[in-house]
């Protein structure tokens, strides 16, 4: 799994904000770290460049998690290039809890 990771690389881009809040662009990277063929996660930073920041980090099994959310079948390097190829799109869009709760 740790080569699935390192296999993912780094993905820069802008995301866009949902229409009815008014945001400056986002922009995010995600990148993978394999520390050991037992600890490897996917890091997601996300910035207004002016006052709001994210960062959310995906072990291995948040990413089996996500993938059984989304329901892409197949190995755990498939859904990493699916989700490598959605992030690389263009076409990411922000979406925010509805009044504040998760």
């Amino acid at each position: 799994m740790a080569m699935a990771m390192d296999a993912f690389g780094s993905v820069f881009g802008e995301a866009k904000p949902p229409v009815t809040i008014r945001m400056r662009p986002v922009l995010f990277h995600a990148h993978a770290h394999a520390h050991t063929d037992d600890v490897s996660q996917l890091c997601l930073l996300a910035t207004d460049l002016h006052s709001h920041a994210w960062d959310r980090s995906l072990f291995l099994s948040d990413i089996d998690d996500l993938r059984d959310d989304v329901g892409i079948g197949g190995s755990c390097s498939d859904f990493l290039d699916y989700l490598k190829s959605c992030l690389s799109s263009g076409e990411v869009n922000l979406i925010f809890p509805h009044n504040g709760q998760a």
